[in-house]
């Protein structure tokens, strides 16, 4: 009988490295991590590969053949593997270097319970939108389950929206975990703790992939403009009052930067004529609180149309904090809830 041999273990005797996770329950996430050596040359494989001890975290990337492949370990031959399965009943990892980076997968099963309908009415953005809009209850719902927004169901954050993203694909990838007050303000302290859907769901998440919210929402034919905002509440608000646009958001203006992850979260909306709806204060730009250049959403989007992108930069926001008390934080979620018809 043939005997396998390995090419692959891990080296607790080569010393406990920190954590790469960053949803490591573990102590600073310090000296918790055993990293995969490859055998014959005992040298060690890169960093993602590899186990934390804490059953806690469950931190685990153990490399597979096509892994082996892409680092030469192995034949240079392609070798199908099931683990990068992309189907909706399996989380997987798409990729596996450097070139390819590895994206976190949810498949619905595995987030059907955050999904469920009756958990929207208890949600913290859908109760504040209730609050501070004309809009009936049926009619927010509809829009919460168009874009597929999630609510926690327990812990800290129960019944925090989570905002996941998708793709035309039907691929469901992590999404921003916030929390929000009976104002439907941001609870900005809560928020320095938990950053994405990974954490209550799956705590082997590491890179999210570049795609902003809303893109599944972008089909063929392309007769619809996209509005493109930053904040995920302000797109659901955006699509309740205007439907006449494809709202989508950022998640971040830094999201909206030329860079490399950049063109690919850009990719989807290059078909549609894009309007900007930039906060008040992220026009122009300006000096970050360490007193860094930061560039602002009019120079981005110059970049962009160098690109060939169709892209205007509305002023609406901008005309109206003039007329505002609090005109820095001023957004179009701001302005369209000033309405009280939808």
């Amino acid at each position: 009988m043939k005997t396998m041999q390995l090419k692959t273990r891990l080296a607790s005797e080569k010393g406990k490295f920190d954590c790469p996770s960053p949803q490591c329950t573990a102590k600073n996430r310090k000296r918790t991590y055993s990293r995969v050596l490859d055998i014959a040359s005992e040298k060690l494989l890169p960093y993602e590969f590899g186990r934390c001890d804490k059953p806690s975290c469950g931190y685990q990337r153990i490399p597979t053949k096509q892994d082996l492949v892409n680092l030469g370990i192995l034949g240079s031959s392609l070798i199908k593997d099931s683990t990068f399965s992309s189907s909706e009943n399996t989380a997987a990892y798409c990729g596996a270097n450097p070139q390819n980076p590895s994206y976190l997968e949810h498949s619905l099963a595995q987030i059907m319970h955050t999904l469920n309908p009756e958990l929207l009415e208890n949600n913290q953005l859908v109760r504040a939108i209730i609050q501070q809009s004309g809009c009936s209850l049926d009619k927010i719902l509809s829009i919460f389950k168009k874009y597929g927004v999630g609510t926690v169901t327990k812990g800290e954050f129960k019944d925090a929206p989570i905002f996941y993203r998708y793709d035309q694909n039907k691929r469901i990838y992590p999404g921003q975990i916030i929390t929000y007050a009976n104002n439907g303000k941001r609870n900005k302290s809560a928020n320095k703790r938990i950053t994405n859907s990974g954490i209550s769901l799956d705590k082997t998440c590491k890179i999210s992939k570049p795609i902003y919210f809303g893109s599944h929402l972008i089909k063929a034919p392309f007769t619809k403009k996209i509005g493109l905002v930053e904040s995920p509440k302000t797109a659901l608000i955006a699509a309740l009052y205007e439907p006449t646009f494809i709202w989508v958001a950022t998640c971040g203006m830094s999201c909206f930067s030329p860079n490399e992850n950049g063109k690919l979260r850009m990719q989807p909306l290059k078909p549609h004529p894009i309007v900007v709806f930039p906060d008040a204060d992220a026009y122009k730009d300006h000096l970050s609180k360490d007193q860094k250049p930061r560039k602002g959403w009019v120079s981005y989007a110059n970049d962009w149309k160098k690109m060939g992108y169709t892209l205007s930069i509305s002023t609406m926001v901008l005309a109206h904090s003039k007329r505002a008390a609090n005109r820095n934080n001023t957004d179009l979620a701001d302005i369209l809830l000033l309405d009280s018809i939808a």
